[in-house]
C-alpha cells in the first residue's frame, strides 16, 4: 500500500514522514509509549525507535513511566515542554498584551500597555518590540529559545496574514496604513535585534485566539463550540470538530457584521445595521452621541448601567436582543454543543447573557434548544494569549519544521540544563 494511504478494517493510518510526525502524535496525546506509536503510525518498530532516538537526542521529547499496578512500567515519550519558548501578542481595541510561554503554553512572563490598534501599525508594532525586549531582559529569558510568535488582531485576517478589514478611524490614513502592512513580515524584521533567530510568525483574528484559549483552558472535552466576546468590540470564534473554523478565506465567525435590514445604524465597516453597530461598547458609545465621548471602556458602560442610567440600559437591552437573534442563527447553522458568552460587558452585567440566551434559544428549533448550553465564560484575561500561544506552538512544531530543525542539528535544552543548540 502506498505511503499516506488509509488502511482498511480499522487498522492504523500509515504515515511515511519524519520524526516531526511522531512528535505531533506525542504532543496531541500528552504522551505515548513505543507500542502506542507503532500502532498509531503504522510504522515498523525499527523506524519508530530510530525516529524517537532522533527526537530524544534533539531534546524534543523526554521520557517518563506509565502508571500501572503490576509489571514493569513502559516508557512514555512526552513533549519537552521546557525546551523552548513561545511569544503571544494580543493587539486589542483598547489595550495590547504580550506573553512568553513554555511549550505547554503556560505563561512564564507577561506585560500589557494601553495602546490600541487605532494607534496605527508603526506605533503598535514598535511598542510590541520594545516591550518584548524589556520582558526578555526582566525575566532573564534566553531569546534563542523562542520557537514561534503568534499575533492576534481585533478583526478578520485573510489567509495572507493581513487584516482583511482594517480598522476605520478618524485619524487620516490609518485604514490605509493597516491595509498595506504585512504584520508577520514586520514582526519578523525586528526579531533578530532581540536575539531571536528566524522562526515562524503567524497572525490570526484575535477572536480565533480567544476561542482556542477558552476551549483549551475551560472546555477541552467539547468538540464544537462558539465563543462570543462582548466588550468595546464584538468578536466571535468557532471551534468545529476540535479545530478553529476559519473558512475558505479566513473570515469565518464574523457575526459582528451580520446586518439587520430594518436598522439604519451605520457601522464603522461602512455598512448599516451590523450587529456590532448596536451591541458592542463602541457601537453603543456612538449611539450616545456627545455623551459617548466619555465612554473609554466597557467598565464605563457597566458603571452607568449599574447607576440606573435609563438610556444606557435601553441600548444595552436592545443590543443583547440583537445578539440573541444573531447567535440563534449561528446555532441553527453550526449546531454547536456549547455557546460561551464572555467579555467585559457580560462579566459586568450578567443579565445581558441571560437576555442573549433567552432570545437565541427562542430562535432555534426545540430539538436544537434541548441539546445546547449557552453559558457565561470561565475565561480569564489571559485566555486570548493562551490561544495565540497554542497557534504559535502549532506552527513551531509543525512536522516539517521539526524535521528541518533536527537536520540542522538543533538541540533543545532538557529540564534543568542550559541551551545547547548547535
Amino acid at each position: 500500500m502506498a505511503a499516506g494511504s488509509a488502511m482498511s478494517g480499522g487498522r492504523a493510518l500509515r504515515v511515511e514522514s519524519g520524526p516531526g510526525a511522531l512528535l505531533a502524535m506525542i504532543r496531541e496525546s500528552g504522551g505515548m509509549t513505543t507500542r502506542e506509536l507503532i500502532a498509531g503510525s503504522g510504522l515498523a518498530r525499527a523506524t519508530v525507535e530510530s525516529r524517537l532516538a532522533r527526537l530524544s537526542a534533539g531534546g524534543f521529547v523526554v521520557q517518563g513511566v506509565q502508571d500501572r499496578t503490576t509489571g514493569r512500567p513502559p516508557r512514555v515519550f512526552m513533549l519537552n515542554e521546557t525546551g523552548g519558548l513561545l511569544v503571544a501578542v494580543d493587539i486589542g481595541t483598547a489595550r495590547t498584551a504580550i506573553s512568553v510561554t513554555d511549550l505547554s503554553c503556560k505563561v512564564i512572563a507577561s506585560a500589557g500597555f494601553d495602546m490600541a490598534v487605532s494607534a496605527g501599525p508603526g506605533l503598535v508594532l514598535g511598542e510590541v518590540a520594545t516591550r518584548l525586549r524589556q520582558l526578555i531582559g526582566r525575566e532573564h529569558l534566553d531569546p534563542s529559545l523562542v520557537m514561534g510568535v503568534a499575533i492576534g488582531v481585533p478583526d478578520a485576517v485573510d489567509l495572507s496574514g493581513e487584516m482583511a478589514r482594517p480598522p476605520l478611524s478618524d485619524l487620516p490614513g490609518l485604514h490605509t496604513e493597516w491595509a498595506d502592512v504585512g504584520i508577520a513580515r514586520e514582526v519578523r524584521a525586528f526579531l533578530p535585534a532581540l536575539g531571536i533567530r528566524p522562526i515562524p510568525v503567524v497572525v490570526d483574528n484575535g477572536a480565533n485566539c480567544l476561542a482556542q484559549g477558552e476551549w483549551l483552558t475551560s472546555w477541552p472535552q467539547t468538540r464544537n463550540l462558539l465563543v462570543l466576546r462582548l466588550d468595546m468590540s464584538l468578536a466571535c470564534g468557532i471551534i468545529s470538530n476540535g479545530q478553529v473554523l476559519r473558512g475558505a478565506n479566513g473570515l469565518a465567525g464574523d457575526l459582528a457584521h451580520i446586518p439587520d435590514e430594518g436598522s439604519e445604524v451605520r457601522c464603522v465597516c461602512g455598512r448599516t445595521g451590523c450587529a456590532a453597530a448596536v451591541a458592542s461598547g463602541q457601537g453603543i458609545a456612538r449611539l450616545l452621541g456627545e455623551r459617548g465621548a466619555a465612554v473609554r471602556g466597557a467598565d464605563d458602560l457597566v458603571r452607568l448601567a449599574e447607576a440606573g442610567d435609563t438610556e444606557i440600559l435601553e441600548l444595552l437591552h436592545r443590543g443583547a436582543h440583537r445578539l440573541g437573534v444573531v447567535v440563534g442563527a449561528a446555532i441553527s447553522t453550526l449546531d454547536p454543543e456549547l455557546v460561551v458568552l464572555g467579555g467585559g460587558l457580560i462579566e459586568g452585567l450578567p443579565g445581558l447573557a441571560d437576555e442573549i440566551r433567552r432570545v437565541a434559544l427562542s430562535q432555534v428549533h426545540p430539538l436544537v434548544a434541548a441539546h445546547i448550553a449557552v453559558l457565561r465564560s470561565r475565561m480569564d484575561p489571559a485566555v486570548g494569549l493562551i490561544g495565540a500561544a497554542q497557534l504559535a506552538l502549532e506552527q513551531a512544531l509543525d512536522p516539517a519544521q521539526v524535521d528541518a530543525a533536527l537536520d540542522r542539528g538543533v538541540v533543545l535544552p532538557l529540564p534543568g540544563n542550559g541551551s545547547v543548540e548547535t
